[in-house]
């Protein structure tokens, strides 16, 4: 597969539009998560700016929300618009390098929400959920086939591929981009196998 990548392109934000409370949330989130998390809902707020009254209208009642709110803001941000790849696997290989180079930033946060996520069963279960959500809306976005089974197998893919990140010093993520080629691989053999046996079961 051909490593080299387009620079990511975000949703753009024109100057007269004022920067979301969402925006402001995750962006506070990401910040104070740098040192620990779970962080509380009042100094969440107090960073971004918020009011509990704000908060509250956006339906972030636990830190929890916000962990939502982080993974489905960095979804929206490279799902909106088409993404190149001559088919379904490189499509994939592209946005979640795409995700790898809008999280680059946040590695130290990220860090803390996954060992958060080993010692403590529902910050695991929200973590969870909100990936699958995220891998179903990335999958949809490259037109994958309509499958239960294949969310989870890219929730693997990106598990695993976070390890490699995580630890990656390069300054093109060349380690992250072969550890993810390199997944992507096995997870196609093993997909390409539950297509066949769907189509053989007809």
């Amino acid at each position: 597969m051909c490593v080299k990548r387009k620079p990511l392109a975000l949703r753009p934000r024109h100057p007269w539009r004022p920067v979301r409370n969402s925006e402001k949330l995750v962006a506070a989130a990401f910040q104070l998560a740098r040192q620990a998390w779970p962080v509380p809902l009042s100094a969440l707020a107090k960073k971004a700016k918020l009011s509990p009254r704000a908060l509250s209208a956006m339906g972030m009642a636990t830190h929890h929300d916000v962990l939502n709110l982080m993974v489905a803001h960095t979804t929206g941000q490279i799902t909106h618009k088409p993404v190149d790849g001559a088919c379904v696997r490189d499509k994939l290989f592209e946005l979640l390098m795409q995700r790898m180079d809008l999280l680059s930033p946040h590695r130290p946060a990220l860090n803390n929400i996954i060992n958060s996520a080993a010692r403590h069963a529902p910050t695991a279960l929200h973590l969870a959920r909100a990936q699958r959500a995220a891998c179903q809306a990335m999958l949809k976005h490259v037109g994958a086939d309509p499958s239960p089974l294949l969310p989870m197998g890219l929730m693997a893919v990106y598990a695993c591929t976070l390890q490699s990140f995580l630890a990656d010093t390069t300054p093109d993520l060349s380690r992250t981009m072969a550890a993810l080629d390199r997944h992507l691989g096995r997870a196609e053999k093993i997909w390409g196998v539950l297509r066949c046996e769907n189509t053989t079961g007809k």
